[in-house]
């Protein structure tokens, strides 16, 4: 979707364009919001500043990075520490909150939980869900229970293939995304 691994057939289409192979910068650019799973913010610059750099088309970044710290408000205790300074948790915040300042319209969000203490976890699977009703997401996640409680559709796959697409409700009743974790 954000062109940082080739594609090998087919096509990545937005809002009916055609983006495939386009710039990552410009596919952000048409409201495509991305939280990569090693979080990939700036450890030498502090939150703000962090957020600041994502922020630096909006109309009003001081606002958004205010709407986005809302979801997080830890992160407002955090504004000056630097981003290499904060634990696993509070950099998953951190990576989520940036994408959530560009006024993204579909929020692409990459293992969110992966790695962290088991409270931190709950703490952004809460913040994800509650971002369920503000924005379209797209999430790739191995917690099981999350998707099906968060999820509108489900879609399995495997090697880069989908191998599975139903509701929760279906997917939970016939154990399909366990089955696909299994071997895949």
């Amino acid at each position: 979707i954000m062109n940082l691994a080739e594609v090998k057939e087919g096509t990545v289409r937005y809002r009916g364009e055609d983006v495939t192979g386009k710039p990552v910068e410009e596919i952000a650019e048409k409201g495509v919001g991305y939280v990569p799973e090693e979080r990939e913010i700036f450890a030498g610059l502090t939150v703000k500043e962090n957020l600041r750099i994502a922020g630096h088309e909006a109309d009003d970044v001081d606002r958004e990075i205010e709407k986005a710290v809302g979801t997080f408000p830890k992160l407002a205790e955090l504004m000056d520490s630097k981003g290499g300074h904060l634990s696993g948790g509070e950099q998953q915040m951190l990576a989520i909150a940036r994408a959530l300042v560009g006024e993204s319209e579909l929020l692409f969000i990459d293992e969110p939980t992966e790695g962290l203490a088991p409270q931190i976890a709950a703490d952004v699977r809460e913040a994800i869900t509650e971002l369920k009703g503000e924005q379209t997401i797209l999430l790739v996640e191995q917690s099981t229970e999350f998707i099906y409680s968060l999820s509108d559709r489900v879609y399995g796959m495997v090697d880069g293939d989908t191998v599975y697409e139903g509701t929760p409700e279906e997917a939970k009743a016939e154990g399909a995304l366990e089955n696909i974790l299994k071997v895949g």
